[in-house]
């Protein structure tokens, strides 16, 4: 999770308390009753729960009444029901609004559709500073790109910085290493890197294993000069594999509830090996875009590493596995490369530990030169002939693969405030800053004229997460109530003041290959009054009621909700209490 300014999490936590006081009892006060209870405890599905019996007068026995636990176990899935009658429900951008026949005037604006984030940032690029300027140290014929960051990298083994160690400044700054595949830019093609075909072949049947088998580039070399073969391949999964290494990104690279191994059936030939079918996250988004490392040079360094896990007897147990494995790990991890060889865009010169990071191109970087046009259909062609999709039509960028500058420096600084002024002074050409600015830096490097800023989308976003193996969370109707009763408009625009862009999709509408626009906007264009008309209206349908008939109404002059009744439940049960945990 990207940290964020306690004040957000505070008013966001004050807003979803507000949402469930809509569906909480009222707090009438009731004339106080003195009983006695015996606190028991009974198990719960394995667990003890202490609960309060309040025994009958008079009988020396009592049966405790139907226990209350502190939530209700759900028994499968409720599906989502058609919404009532009389609404019309907002689809994509500009679709129609809710307009259902019980929802009150509230004399509020109509709903005008808002310009995609995309479209918003490129105007305000546009507006302030035109098209980007080239760095000014290149144009001088320096050669050296100069990037300011703010934070150092953890290690330079790629083991350990990748695992328990792992970054978004270690993805940034150390030299990426090669994959059989990759993501082109800005469409996110699936294209090939190491690999010499474009797409791989489809998965097949052979014995106990889903197997596919694919070719290797041949004109490849490491940066000592040993060729790239697919031994570095088959060696980079398996070790994975041995060490069990799922911390970081290595459990997404190569998993081992799918992959088996991986083999090198000769030096250009690499097939891989599932003992369960894996999807297209495990398989063409996963294993085959993990990195491949050198293997005449690690093979050494990991052999002597698993000596704990080699010296287990046949049959060990869990408890003998885990310290083997723990103390394997950890020395693989420990180990500090010297000359490791790399095979990338760039190699690693010099680190030094909270200062700088310093790069270098290489200069047989085997895709150097290749130029990659990118149409607005989606579609993918480059100069070596691979295609992906119908190479029509707009085309919307076309880009030449470098490097393009000699070396690559990236200095840490202590703050933002301190890149800021270092990019002011010339000292660095370009401040990476994934996390975004501080609005007062944002706006000060707006005014002024010496210097350029790109805005991209984000490509995070923040959501409500509810635990479906509880009553009512396994109802939809309940998640689509709760679903129209939050602001999204309001939090982004009020809240957060601009900062962030109400989503209604986990994708992202500059993911353009994958964003449908027609999604429902469920409460988009509402007010408060109306959002909670149409949240009772979903509830009301599916079968719940308020406690004495008393539903949670709307002061129009307070511009409040008014808590009705308990929420009850299809069943007749009381909805519980509702826990909402934020990081």
């Amino acid at each position: 999770m990207k940290n964020r300014p306690a004040w957000l999490w505070l008013s966001l936590l004050t807003i979803l308390s507000v949402i469930l006081a809509a569906c909480q009892p009222g707090s009438t006060p009731t004339p106080e009753r003195i009983v006695e209870t015996v606190v028991v405890t009974q198990m719960v599905q394995g667990t003890p729960v202490e609960i309060v019996v309040t025994p009958t007068p008079g009988s020396e026995e009592t049966t405790p009444p139907e226990m209350s636990t502190a939530f209700l176990p759900a028994d499968g899935m409720e599906a989502c029901l058609p919404f009532p009658e009389g609404i019309t429900l907002t689809v994509g951008a500009n679709g129609p609004l809710f307009a259902g026949d019980f929802i009150v005037d509230t004399g509020t604006a109509a709903h005008t559709a808002k310009p995609s984030f995309d479209d918003v940032a490129r105007e305000a690029n546009q507006a302030y500073y035109g098209a980007p300027q080239a760095s000014s140290s290149l144009q001088a014929g320096q050669g050296v790109y100069r990037i300011g960051v703010f934070e150092d990298i953890t290690s330079l083994n790629f083991f350990a910085a990748n695992g328990p160690d792992n970054t978004v400044w270690n993805s940034y700054m150390l030299p990426p290493r090669l994959a059989m595949y990759g993501l082109s830019e800005q469409l996110f093609n699936f294209t090939p890197l190491a690999a010499a075909v474009a797409t791989p072949e489809p998965l097949r049947e052979e014995g106990e294993f889903w197997v596919t088998e694919i070719p290797l580039r041949q004109d490849i070399t490491w940066s000592d000069g040993e060729p790239f073969t697919a031994e570095d391949v088959a060696f980079s999964a398996n070790t994975a594999l041995r060490f069990n290494l799922i911390a970081g990104n290595w459990g997404n690279w190569y998993d081992g509830n799918f992959l088996d191994h991986v083999e090198a059936v000769d030096d250009y030939t690499v097939k891989y090996y599932y003992h369960t079918r894996p999807g297209m996250a495990r398989h063409e988004y996963g294993t085959l875009q993990a990195p491949v490392l050198a293997a005449h040079y690690w093979t050494p360094i990991v052999d002597a590493a698993a000596a704990p896990l080699d010296a287990l007897p046949e049959g060990a147990s869990d408890d003998e596995i885990e310290p083997a494995l723990q103390e394997a790990t950890d020395t693989l991890f420990n180990h500090v490369p010297d000359g490791e060889p790399l095979a990338g865009a760039y190699f690693l010169e010099r680190w030094e530990p909270g200062a700088f990071l310093d790069t270098s191109a290489n200069p047989g970087y085997f895709l150097q030169g290749l130029t990659i046009e990118q149409f607005a259909n989606g579609a993918y062609r480059d100069s070596e002939g691979v295609t992906v999709g119908q190479p029509e039509g707009e085309t919307i960028s076309v880009i030449e693969t470098g490097p393009h500058a000699e070396s690559v420096v990236y200095t840490i600084y202590g703050s933002q405030d301190a890149a800021i002024l270092a990019l002011r002074s010339g000292e660095v050409d370009f401040v990476l800053n994934s996390l975004g600015l501080q609005r007062g830096l944002a706006e000060q490097i707006r005014n002024d004229p010496n210097l350029t800023v790109i805005e991209n989308p984000s490509n995070s976003f923040r959501y409500l997460s509810f635990n479906a193996r509880r009553r009512p969370m396994n109802d939809c109707s309940f998640r689509q109530a709760v679903s129209a009763l939050i602001d999204r408009e309001f939090v982004t625009e009020v809240i957060l003041q601009g900062a962030a862009f109400a989503k209604y999709s986990y994708i992202a509408e500059g993911n353009t290959n994958w964003y449908y626009s027609d999604v429902l906007n469920l409460g988009q264009g509402l007010g408060r009054q109306d959002r909670l008309a149409l949240a009772i209206a979903i509830l009301e349908q599916a079968g719940y009621t308020w406690e004495n008939d008393e539903k949670p109404t709307f002061d129009v002059e307070g511009n409040s909700v008014i808590a009705g009744g308990g929420l009850i439940m299809p069943d007749g049960t009381p909805d519980p209490e509702h826990q909402i945990w934020a990081p």
